[in-house]
């Protein structure tokens, strides 16, 4: 047992062999939970073939017993077909906000660096909103640096 007049060395030590004694605990586990499955399954297995019924019948049959997955939101909406790529992707977004010293923030996201201490301030996002001539011209300045 670790107590607190231990060095951290032997600290570690003890932590290193409750993690073995840990994987080795959950192979014990593992092996069990598939040794019982397999005699769980042999017995069912007999009882079908001593009543004259099909295994793959009755497998789908258990199949029902499986919990279900759920649909992931992409196959609920789209009908399970895979999504069309956006024609912007890889491109960033245009910027909404602007800083004190120019720094731009689309809006995305968390708040920038900048804008925290400004917020605590007490100013509100609104504050930094850029003016639709302002957000025009920020576009064409970034379409011009690239």
């Amino acid at each position: 047992m670790a107590t607190a007049s231990q060095s951290y060395a032997d600290l570690q030590k003890h932590l290193e062999e409750l993690q073995k004694e840990a994987d080795k605990t959950r192979a014990l586990l593992e092996g069990k939970k598939t040794e019982e499955i397999k005699v769980l399954v042999d017995a069912c297995a007999k009882k079908l073939q001593a009543a004259g019924l099909d295994i793959g019948e009755a497998v789908e049959y258990l199949a029902t017993y499986a919990p279900q997955r759920r649909k992931s939101r992409l196959s609920q909406t789209t009908g399970g077909a895979p999504r069309k790529e956006r024609a912007d992707k890889g491109v960033p977004p245009p910027p909404k906000y602007k800083g004190p010293k120019g720094e731009l923030w689309s809006g995305r996201g968390q708040p920038p660096k900048w804008m925290k201490p400004e917020l605590a301030k007490g100013k509100k996002k609104e504050d930094f909103l850029m003016t639709k001539d302002q957000q025009i011209e920020a576009e064409i300045s970034a379409q011009l640096n690239n």
